[in-house]
Order: structure tokens, then C-alpha cells, then sequence
């Protein structure tokens, strides 16, 4: 995790998706979803095992990473914020 990354309590609520062939490792993913764990904040961690970078909403071969804004809209749905 970089460290001009600052996590604390007042730390909005993270939603996050990685894949473990991104070229940026995930373990900064993992990282971060940690602190905001210590810190007592809602976050949810998705890493999947392919996709690479920069895959957006579109399906990938090989690869589910498409399916990680269905659970993006399920986490938002979760907490009141979408239909």
C-alpha cells in the first residue's frame, strides 16, 4: 500500500476488485481492505484469478471478472443504496 494512502474510521465504506494477473500486485488490495478492517470500516475484497488490468465492465476470456459489478450492485444493494 502506498503511503500517502491514509485509512482511518472516517474512511468511507469500499467496495474492491483486483485480479491476481494484474501486472500492480494485489496484495496492495489486500492491504487496504485490511486497514479498513482494523479500522472498523464496512469493505468488501474481490480478487479474481484473471482479467489482467484495465477490464472495466466487459467480459474477459478465460476470465469471470465481468461478473464483479453484479456483486458491486449486491454490496450497494446490501447496504440501501440501490434497487
Amino acid at each position: 500500500m502506498k503511503p500517502q494512502i491514509k485509512l482511518s474510521a472516517s474512511s468511507p465504506p469500499a467496495f474492491i476488485v483486483h485480479t491476481s494477473d494484474d501486472a500492480a500486485t494485489s496484495l496492495s488490495a489486500v492491504a487496504i481492505y485490511s486497514e479498513l478492517k482494523k479500522a472498523e470500516v464496512s469493505a468488501e475484497l474481490h480478487i479474481y484469478q484473471t482479467g489482467g488490468h484495465g477490464y472495466g465492465v466487459r467480459d474477459q476470456d478465460k476470465s469471470d471478472i465481468g461478473t464483479w459489478s453484479d456483486r458491486a450492485t449486491t454490496w450497494l444493494k446490501l447496504r440501501g443504496l440501490g434497487k
